[in-house]
Order: C-alpha cells, then structure tokens, then sequence
C-alpha cells in the first residue's frame, strides 16, 4: 500500500469553490438576520408581539432576510374589503388590487427608509 494521495479532480476543486462561497454567504446571511430581527424587536415592542407578522424570505446578498407587516387598523380592512366587493352583479373584483394596497399599508419592515 502507498500513502500517495490521489490528484484533485476538476469535480473536487469546484466542490471546494462551492463549499468556500456557500459560507461566505451563511455569514452574510447571519449578520443581515441580525439587523433584521433587532428591528422587527424594536417593531415587536412598538406594536405588540400579536400585531406584527413576520415572513422569512431567501436570502440575497444585500437583501433583508425577513419582512415583517402590523396588524391592519379597522379603517384599513374596511377599505380592503370594500375594494375586494363586487360593485354590480356578476362583475369580478380586482382583488390583487386591494391586497396590493393593504400589504404596502401594513408593511413595517422593510421600509423606505431601511
């Protein structure tokens, strides 16, 4: 038996690349996760821990990794549902209207200004 090692193939060399790039993007994944759930706690205090929703999303560089939404206000969600209600008989509503206007309303994080 001889201790030579066997030559690195060109699959093993870009399992490496692979391997080093996944956890270059875990750290930046992790650091940006904590800015996200520092604020959504700073949000969670504000609102109340019921009223605010928080979604977990892929993570891209420079991206956040969460988006957190409050609780509508009765105002809101009667104009919602009065956007989502057929005006005639018969007619279809714009439904991904209504909830477009809702989500940008009741989203908190991030914001225009994170």
């Amino acid at each position: 038996m001889s201790n030579e090692t066997k030559p690195k193939t060109k699959a093993d060399e870009f399992r490496e690349l692979r391997a080093k790039r996944k956890a270059e993007l875990d750290t930046l994944e992790e650091e940006q996760a904590g800015i996200d759930l520092e604020k959504i706690n700073s949000l969670e205090i504000e609102h109340g821990d019921n009223n605010i929703a928080v979604v977990v999303v892929p993570f891209t560089p420079g991206s956040v990794t969460r988006v957190a939404a409050r609780t509508p206000t009765p105002d809101e969600t009667k104009r919602y549902r009065y956007r989502i209600k057929p005006k005639k008989l018969g007619e279809v509503p714009n439904i991904q209207e209504g909830c477009a206007e809702l989500t940008t309303i009741t989203r908190v994080y991030p914001n225009e200004t994170t």
